[in-house]
């Protein structure tokens, strides 16, 4: 196993471990609900990233930053805005959309 990894996991048992005070309540609310409908506890959780991880010999999912660019961002913001203007047309699927767009 890689150092890199090996301190990874170190700081993931430190964090969860399985010390409580360290992971933010809201978080470890979000997790404990989220793996109790995968039918499993955050323990049960920890343990499946901790063999996948020696499996793979590393983090067994891609760690990165995606951040939209400025044209994505703006795009985004227009279609909030629109969506909240009580004056925007609303259509009730796409066949209603295209059919007004083929007008």
């Amino acid at each position: 196993m890689t150092n890199v990894l090996c301190h990874f996991l170190k700081h993931i048992v430190a964090l969860i471990g399985i010390s409580e005070r360290r992971i933010d309540l809201s978080q470890r609310a979000q997790a404990d609900a989220l793996f109790a409908e995968l039918g499993m506890n955050l323990s049960t959780a920890f343990n499946i990233f901790v063999r996948q991880s020696l499996r793979e010999g590393g983090i067994p999912f891609e760690i990165r930053t995606e951040r939209p660019n400025k044209e994505t961002v703006a795009a985004m913001l227009e279609a909030e805005h629109i969506a909240a203007d009580p004056k925007a047309k609303k259509y009730r699927d796409l066949d209603e959309l295209f059919a007004d767009l083929e007008k």
